[in-house]
């Protein structure tokens, strides 16, 4: 600014002016002189010291500078600029100091000052570059792409903030905000499974660096239009489907593990087969089959225990309701014992298990010697153990056990043939244990000979075929002479003396159709087999 100083005088002016200023004086005299001096005043000069304090993610800066010029200031003006050298805000202050807010992030900025007064504004001096750490900022032109007939999408976005991204956390919102599903890709594409149908949803996408995770951004709301076609079919199919099935019965037959299971069915909807189902009384299904018909037989059903036959229709668009009927009970005799166990101690024990569901009533024990049964008692079905006395001695026996109930007998189990010795000193322990599941024909026969002995056998009566196993581990402990002709009065008796030119039958197997063919037995003496024939 420019000051015109005018007066007149009539003597002498003087004026002091410092090395800084100029001035422009305009002087009159009386007798019309004019001398005329211009006085120039300074602006301030230049800023110094500039500092920036930055605050990680935080969008505005304090800038801080000194001024040291003789010249007054009346307050300063403090420019930000980009990289390219262009402000991007400007303010001012009588400070010293300033907060700049809204300044953009992890770019390169530069803060100019300079200071103002009546005269005008000093030079500007600028502070070193500085950016502001800071996570990424938002992600933009979110887009969400459906599947046809498919519970999945695909999301898309893009992302040109200027921080850098590791990756994104993507989520799945409903219309409440509240989150579906969440995961993380490093790309800017991810499909996401599992989506839940026939709803509105929304995803958000965020970005994360090592500053933390920037500011959320949501697409817009979209439809799985696709499952709603397939919800509108399966809703229609419940119409068109079959209707419930009625007057499920089923007819049972004693000792039989079969049923016949049938019903009726009176819906609008066409049924093109059944389906048919046996469940125990936990719902557990036993057994799964088809038919056309309203009538089926099912076979190989448990007995003794409560089960439930339950029906449904099909046809072209699905299953209907299934339908159950009431418990049914299939009444049956036991099954065989578990095991049997004879020792001879004492006299003979014999011992068995049962784990049949149907309930045993009593128990049948049946002794047999080679051709008939000889002696028959019954038990208490709640006892699993006898003892039997005054049975033949030296000669083969052959325990049966079997249960009864109100519907009949069950299958009996046989134990293996034993011989009681008539020499009380001789061995008389003979264990023996046999497996579940063994048929009323078959049984393991074993008995004690001497070591150089011949011995004639009766075929057991016709309704079981018999092994015989000679174990020569009991054979010197025999008595040199054994008649059990004296022992029993049916007639059947095994003569057994010693010779020293035979050799021990160590196993003989026999079936049903009969004796096993020994050429296929080991170590074993056709001679003996031979004279037994």
């Amino acid at each position: 600014m420019k000051s015109d100083i005018r007066t007149q005088l009539n003597g002498v002016l003087r004026v002091r002016l410092s090395h800084r200023a100029s001035a422009h004086i305009l002087l009159t005299s009386r007798n019309s002189r004019i001398l005329q001096i211009v006085l120039h005043f300074p602006v301030p000069g230049p800023t110094n010291n500039i500092q920036v304090d930055t605050v990680k993610n935080a969008p505005q800066v304090t800038a801080s500078w000194s001024y040291e010029g003789a010249c007054d200031v009346v307050d300063f003006s403090v420019n930000v600029y980009d990289e390219n050298g262009s402000s991007l805000t400007s303010l001012q202050t009588a400070t010293r100091s300033v907060e700049i807010p809204e300044l953009p992030q992890c770019v390169t900025l530069t803060v100019g000052v300079q200071g103002r007064n009546a005269i005008g504004l000093g030079p500007e001096t600028k502070g070193s570059e500085f950016s502001i750490l800071a996570a990424p900022g938002l992600i933009q032109n979110i887009q969400v792409d459906t599947l046809e007939n498919a519970p999945q999408v695909t999301a898309k976005w893009s992302y040109e903030g200027a921080c850098d991204v590791i990756d994104f956390n993507v989520n799945v919102y409903d219309v409440n905000g509240n989150s579906l599903k969440s995961m993380q890709t490093t790309t800017n594409i991810i499909e996401i499974s599992e989506m839940s149908q026939c709803v509105d949803l929304i995803v958000g996408v965020q970005g994360r660096n090592a500053h933390g995770f920037g500011p959320e951004s949501k697409g817009s709301r979209f439809f799985i239009l696709a499952a709603l076609i397939n919800v509108l079919c399966k809703t229609l199919a419940q119409f068109l489907a079959p209707g419930l099935i009625q007057n499920i019965q089923v007819d049972t037959l004693e000792n039989a593990p079969q049923v016949t299971a049938k019903w009726s069915y009176e819906g609008a909807c066409d049924v093109i087969d059944f389906n048919v189902n046996v469940y125990d009384v936990n719902g557990n299904s036993l057994k799964s089959m088809q038919t056309t018909t309203n009538i089926i037989e099912i076979s190989e059903m448990s007995q003794c225990v409560d089960l439930i036959v339950g029906v449904q229709g099909r046809n072209a668009y699905g299953f209907g309701p299934e339908s159950k009927g009431s418990r049914f009970f299939i009444l049956a005799a036991p099954g065989a014992p578990d095991w049997i166990d004879v020792t001879l101690e004492s006299g003979v024990t014999v011992l068995w298990g049962q784990n049949s569901s149907c309930l045993v009533d009593r128990f049948g024990i049946t002794v047999y010697n080679s051709t008939a049964a000889i002696y028959t008692i019954t038990v208490d079905g709640n006892e699993f153990e006898v003892r039997l006395s005054k049975l033949p001695k030296n000669m083969s026996l052959l325990i049966g056990v079997r249960g009864h109930n109100s519907f009949g007998q069950g299958p009996e189990m046989n134990s293996t043939v034993f011989i009681i010795p008539k020499d009380p000193t001789a061995p008389i322990h003979l264990p023996v244990s046999l497996p579940k599941i063994i048929s009323q024909e078959s049984a393991v026969v074993t008995t004690l000979v001497p070591k150089t002995a011949t011995s004639k056998q009766r075929g057991m009566n016709e309704d079981r075929s018999l092994a015989q196993n000679q174990a020569p581990e009991f054979l010197s402990d025999m008595p040199e002479e054994i008649s059990s002709c004296d022992s029993v009065a049916t007639g059947d008796c095994i003569q057994s003396e010693y010779q020293s030119d035979q050799q021990v039958v160590s196993q003989v197997d026999h079936t049903i159709s009969g004796r096993a063919d020994p050429e296929k037995i080991s170590n074993y003496d056709r001679s003996l087999y031979y004279y037994m024939k």
